[in-house]
């Protein structure tokens, strides 16, 4: 068994999986996160069959950042998502999830 053929092999069938053409009809949601350390966010697609997955960002925060109030972590996450993602959400209305209620 061939180690790298085997991981490449492993990386394309999940590449692969998370593929998914996106269209302007669909509405998009941005799903965005934070930690002590980091922020994180999905970019999905509302369609017929559900939730598809478009693009995923992460992002380690630095020594500052990670010495910001959980809000602004929070925050911070969200518009590096919406900055990432102007492309596809600009000139749409499109609906941003946070588990961070003062957000909400």
């Amino acid at each position: 068994m061939n180690g790298p053929a085997t991981f490449q092999r492993i990386v394309n069938n999940t590449l692969g999986q998370l593929q998914w053409d996106c269209y302007t009809s669909f509405t998009f949601t941005i799903q965005a996160d934070a930690s002590n350390i980091g922020i994180g966010a999905v970019l999905l697609q509302l369609t017929q069959d559900g939730e598809k997955p478009v693009a995923y960002i992460s992002k380690d925060l630095n020594k500052q950042q990670q010495n910001w109030s959980t809000t602004e972590r929070e925050c911070f996450a969200i518009v590096q998502a919406v900055k990432k993602w102007d492309s596809y959400i600009s000139g749409q209305e499109f609906i941003i999830t946070t588990d961070h209620h003062p957000l909400c």
